[in-house]
This record gives C-alpha cells, sequence and structure tokens, in this order.
C-alpha cells in the first residue's frame, strides 16, 4: 500500500478504481465529473467534485430534484399496489375457500334429506303393508269386536312381536275407535296418552299416516308414531307402531362424514308462528322439541329462514349466536326442514394462516422496496450500492420462493377439497349402485312366486306380490333417477357445438308414443347453435319435453312451442305448453330432488327429471327456471353460455 502527499504524481490505486467507477456512472449528466487524468493532476478539483457530489446525494439527487420526486412516487405507487394484490388475493381466497366448504355442505345436506325421505317412505310402506294384509285386519277386527277371542288376541300378540323385531319400533299399540289400548308389545311399558288422543281422527281418514315429533307426557320423552287404521266395517281401530327416534333418527342426523368440531345437522319444523328443533343437537342435548324461536322474515337464524322458504347456502347466526355458513333444504312429503351449518370461524381457519402469511409477504415487499429507494437515494457509496443490488436480488429470490411455497399450499388445499367433493359423490354413486342388488332380488324371487306359486297363494297373496313389485320397480326408478343424477356430476362436459334445433326436434319425437304425440301442435322457431355437451343436452330437451307432452294430456290445448334468444351472453331456450300449469309460488321446488307438485297415481314419475335438468344446465356454467299458472300452461327457460369457438 502507498501513501503520497497530496502533489506527488503517486497516488493511491483504491481511489484511482474509484474514479474511473465515477466517471462511468456520471458521464451522461449535465454537469459531468472531470476526467480522471485531470483529477490525477489536480487534488484540489477531485475535493471538490466529491464534496458537490455527496451533498447532491444527500437530498437524492444526483443533480436534479426531479428524479427524488420520482423516487418517492415509486415507492407509493409500489406500496399501494403491494397492499392492493395482497388485499384482492385474500378476499379471492377467502371466497373460493367458503364456496369449496358450500359445496360439501350441500352434499352432505343431499344426502341426509335423500336417507330421510328413504326412511319415511319405509316407514309409512311397513303400515300400508300391515293394513293391506286382509288376514291381519280380519283377526283385527275379530278382536276389536270381542275382546275375549283368545285365538285372535294371541294371532295378534304374536305378530305384534315379528313386526317389532322386524323393524325395531320402540313399542307397538293395537287401539279401538275410543283410543283404548288392546293389545301392546311389550306388554309392559310407557303408555301413550297423544297416541290415544290422536287415534280417532286417524280412524275417522282411514289412511296410514305419521305422528310427527311429540314429547310424550309420561316419560317426557321424544316419539314419532306410525298410525295404521285396521280392522273391518264391524269394528274399526288403529295399529299405532311408536318409533324412539334416540334408537337411529338422532344418530344418523348428527353423524358427520368429516372431522369438525362445529358442524351439524338439525331438522325443524314450524309451528303456528314459530320455528321448533325437532332433534337433539351438538350443544344441547335437551334441544329436541324445547329449543323454539318466533319467526321472522329479517331473522338471521338458519333454522327460520328455512321454514320461511329460504333455500341453499345462507350466512346467519345459529341459535348459540355464533356466525355460521349453513345449507337450507327441506326434506320431500314431510313437514321437515334440514338445516347442514358450520361455524364461520371453522370455516375460514384454512385461509387465516395464509392471510399472516401475505401480511408478513406485503410487509417484507414493502421494507424491500424502501430499501432499494433508500439505497438509489445514496448510491455514492458504490461499494455499498453494489452489496445492496445483490442483497435486493436475493431477497426478491427469496420472495420468489415464498411466493411459490404459497401456490403450492393452495394448489394442495384445492386438490384436497376436491378429493373430498369426489369421495361424497362416490359414496352416494356407490350407496345407491349397491341398492339395486337387493332390490332385483327381491324382485326375482318376487316374480318366482307370481308365476310358479300363484295358484297357492290365491287372489289376495298374489295382489300383494304385485303391491311388492310394483314397490320395488318404483325404488328401482329412483335409484336409477339418483344414480344418472351422480353420474353427471361425476362426468366433465365434453363440447362440441350443438344443433339445438334439431337435438330438439328430436327429443320431441322420442319422448312419448306416436300415438299421442299425433294429437299435439308442435312449433320449433330458430335456436341459437350452442357449444355444450350433445348427449347432457340431448337429456334436458328430452326431460323438459316430456313433461310438456306429460302435462299437456289432460288439458284441451295441445300445443307446445320451443323458441331461442342470445341475451347478455347468453343462449337462452324456452319450452311453452297449454297444459295443467302450476302454482308460481312452488316453482323453486320443481329443481329439487324427489320433489312433485302432483300425485304419482295422476302423473307418473320418479321426480328426479327436473334435478337433472338443472345439474346438467350448472354444469355448463348456465341458469334455469320456470314459470306458470294452474290450468294456463307452463314455460321453462334454460340458458347456455356464448363459448369462443377453438381455432383448428
Amino acid at each position: 500500500m502507498i501513501f503520497t502527499c497530496p502533489g506527488s504524481s503517486t497516488w493511491y490505486p483504491s481511489v484511482r478504481s474509484t474514479m474511473k467507477r465515477f466517471w462511468n456512472i456520471y458521464a451522461g449528466r449535465r454537469h459531468p465529473l472531470p476526467a480522471p487524468d485531470r483529477l490525477r493532476e489536480n487534488p484540489p478539483a477531485l475535493a471538490y467534485t466529491w464534496k458537490r457530489e455527496r451533498q447532491s446525494m444527500a437530498v437524492g439527487v444526483p443533480g436534479d430534484s426531479r428524479t427524488g420526486v420520482f423516487l418517492r412516487l415509486v415507492l407509493i405507487l409500489s406500496a399501494a399496489g403491494t397492499v392492493l394484490a395482497g388485499f384482492g388475493y385474500a378476499v379471492i381466497s377467502e371466497r373460493d375457500h367458503r364456496q369449496a366448504v358450500g359445496k360439501q355442505l350441500e352434499s352432505i345436506a343431499e344426502l341426509k334429506v335423500l336417507e330421510l325421505s328413504l326412511w319415511r317412505k319405509e316407514r309409512l310402506g311397513n303400515g300400508s303393508v300391515l293394513q293391506g294384509d286382509a288376514y291381519f285386519s280380519e283377526n283385527a277386527g275379530r278382536f276389536l269386536l270381542d275382546r275375549n277371542d283368545a285365538q285372535a288376541g294371541a294371532w295378534l300378540l304374536s305378530r305384534l312381536r315379528q313386526v317389532r323385531a322386524i323393524y325395531d319400533y320402540d313399542r307397538l299399540f293395537l287401539m279401538d275407535s275410543a283410543g283404548a289400548i288392546l293389545s301392546s308389545w311389550p306388554e309392559t311399558g310407557t303408555d301413550d296418552p297423544v297416541i290415544a288422543a290422536a287415534a280417532p281422527a286417524f280412524i275417522r281418514e282411514g289412511a296410514v299416516g305419521f305422528l310427527d315429533f311429540y314429547r310424550n307426557p309420561a316419560d317426557s320423552r321424544a316419539y314419532l308414531t306410525v298410525m295404521v287404521p285396521v280392522g273391518q266395517e264391524t269394528g274399526r281401530g288403529i295399529l299405532a307402531m311408536r318409533i324412539d327416534p334416540e334408537r337411529y333418527l338422532y344418530p344418523y342426523i348428527m353423524r358427520w362424514p368429516a372431522v369438525s368440531s362445529t358442524a351439524e345437522t338439525l331438522i325443524v319444523r314450524r309451528e303456528g308462528n314459530e320455528v321448533v328443533f325437532l332433534n337433539r343437537n351438538r350443544f344441547d342435548d335437551t334441544a329436541a322439541l324445547r329449543l323454539r324461536f318466533p319467526l321472522d322474515s329479517g331473522s338471521e337464524l338458519p333454522a327460520a329462514q328455512a321454514v320461511l322458504g329460504n333455500r341453499g347456502l345462507f350466512f346467519g347466526k345459529d341459535y348459540r349466536e355464533n356466525r355460521v355458513l349453513a345449507v337450507l333444504t327441506s326434506v320431500g312429503d314431510s313437514p321437515w326442514f334440514l338445516v347442514s351449518k358450520m361455524n364461520l370461524a371453522e370455516v375460514d381457519a384454512g385461509v387465516r394462516d395464509r392471510r399472516l402469511m401475505l401480511i408478513l409477504l406485503a410487509a417484507a415487499l414493502l421494507g424491500a422496496e424502501t430499501a432499494g429507494v433508500l439505497a438509489v437515494r445514496n448510491r455514492w457509496k458504490m461499494e455499498a450500492l453494489g452489496r445492496e443490488v445483490e442483497t435486493k436480488a436475493a431477497r426478491e429470490l427469496e420472495m420468489a420462493g415464498i411466493n411459490a411455497e404459497l401456490e403450492n399450499r393452495v394448489a394442495e388445499r384445492t386438490a384436497l377439497l376436491e378429493a373430498s367433493n369426489k369421495e361424497l359423490e362416490a359414496f352416494a354413486y356407490s350407496a345407491a349402485h349397491d341398492l339395486r342388488t337387493p332390490l332385483r332380488s327381491i324382485d326375482g324371487f318376487a316374480r318366482i312366486l307370481q308365476e310358479d306359486y300363484e295358484k297357492a297363494l290365491g287372489p289376495e297373496g298374489a295382489r300383494l306380490l304385485g303391491i311388492i313389485r310394483s314397490s320395488d320397480q318404483k325404488m328401482d326408478e329412483l335409484i336409477g333417477g339418483l344414480l344418472d343424477l351422480t353420474r353427471i356430476g361425476r362426468i366433465d362436459p365434453n363440447i362440441a357445438e350443438v344443433d339445438m334445433r334439431a337435438c330438439a326436434i328430436q327429443a320431441y319425437r322420442s319422448c312419448a308414443d306416436i300415438a299421442v304425440l299425433g294429437d299435439f301442435e308442435f312449433e320449433v322457431g330458430t335456436l341459437p347453435e350452442a357449444l355444450a355437451d350433445p348427449s347432457m343436452i340431448a337429456r334436458v330437451w328430452t326431460n323438459l319435453l316430456s313433461n310438456a307432452v306429460k302435462y299437456s294430456v289432460p288439458s284441451d290445448a295441445h300445443k307446445i312451442t320451443v323458441t331461442g334468444r342470445t341475451e347478455d351472453g347468453m343462449n337462452i331456450y324456452s319450452v311453452r305448453d297449454r297444459g295443467i300449469g302450476f302454482d308460481q309460488r312452488y316453482a323453486g321446488k320443481l329443481f329439487n330432488l324427489f320433489q312433485r307438485l302432483h300425485g304419482v297415481d295422476q302423473f307418473p314419475g320418479s321426480g328426479i327429471g327436473l334435478a337433472i335438468v338443472k345439474r346438467i344446465v350448472e354444469r355448463h356454467g348456465g341458469w334455469v327456471r320456470a314459470e306458470g299458472s294452474p290450468g294456463e300452461g307452463a314455460e321453462f327457460q334454460f340458458s347456455i353460455p356464448i363459448l369462443e369457438r377453438s381455432q383448428p
């Protein structure tokens, strides 16, 4: 290392290298530095130049104040962009996560509604079989006329034991028209004055029905009872099959298919101007028939909104004043409404950690940007500037790695949610598929009995076998529809160009017999083509047009009109008939699973067709709606988004 006095011809080497770097950096400035050779020959000029540059850099501007303003503006815009981007990502992430949890709740609610509907039909079916059993009715009538008929009483008691053993009823009562108990099994147990009071009304009506949830004053427990009018004209009574919901119904309703600390399912009904909870819940074992709230259209209680007709996803407060995400639906052919819910605190737990990470990331980015601007303002320290640039680059690489890690975590969470949804759909598909095997066995053995032992069974036995086979076939049809609905949710649409007019005409020709279609006037206007799955769209046309024909047959006007239009980026198609129509108040129920506005004896069907239509249209990103008026016909509309055709 060499030291010399000022004015000496020998210089400290690092000073010369520093001056060369300054010359290269500031060569294009308004006030350029003197050339290195001149500075070497003039040390006072060097000292003056260093002093002037350090003064100019102290205000962040190398000779021009406008540069400092620009740097401040860059810092402000970068900070605002970082904050807005982080806030937008947090909002979108929270929304998408809530939608995914909502889909899970909808799937669970659909499965539970299906199970409850099947359970109710099975219990009513038990009662119908006993009511239609001529031998049971004969012995019941004899015993009702003469309580001393030991043979009839013994036979009835044996039959009651069999029914209870097979179907696990809590207790069975045979009562006369005044509600007095003639026989029961078990013979000892808690009586039920509620059943006794309701018996005369069911006997007068003569139809099998439910005595819905009630609390027995004799033991303060909640029960349901299947009421079966029995006997003959000379002696009528009722068979009451009491059900303890604690054995199967409540455990099934409370069961949740995934680990959760707050999720639960509730069934409720309306009583006057109140909503009543029918099952014990997760946080209150005494809630059944005791927990009730007044009905108010502005209420945030999901149970109240379900009773008032609200359906689908709902954000509100539960009976414990906790904010919840809930799915509201009704249980078909019953006064029950079902609520599946989860606390929002648990729903948002999955995004809370990501939100904190975003805050830390935004703070780190702002710090990095501020450090970068300060480094530029103090660029007179050349060596420090180089190290700062390297540090900033390393930070950016680190932030890129953090971003990549966050994206991987988001992708993993999304994949887990998708896998969960697929598992729920696979479970529904497998359950429905496995139910078909015993149904086919029942139908096969019933057919063998009908064909090979018809004479031995007699007319009444043949009639009962016919009822069994008919009920079995109806159940098979319901399961087939459920399988179709689940299959649609599992298969991705195969998008192709569809001639909607030709598709509608072909669906009309195949939706009914030629003899029936011969009485109809069918008009098809110009329909815009659509980009959709051809087989799924053909299913939509077939279901809508077959309904139009079916519900137009009883009317005098046999005319069906199909039209189409384009509006707001959507192709909208309409099917209009002049049939029996429907009450517009119930339009929202038409597309629910197993929902029907007319009885099966009037118009056959499974109640799944319109649910399939809705699922297909929504899989394509469209909507479906219905309008109608009793006696004036109905109009069903659905939309398909207008997509751009891919270039070959």
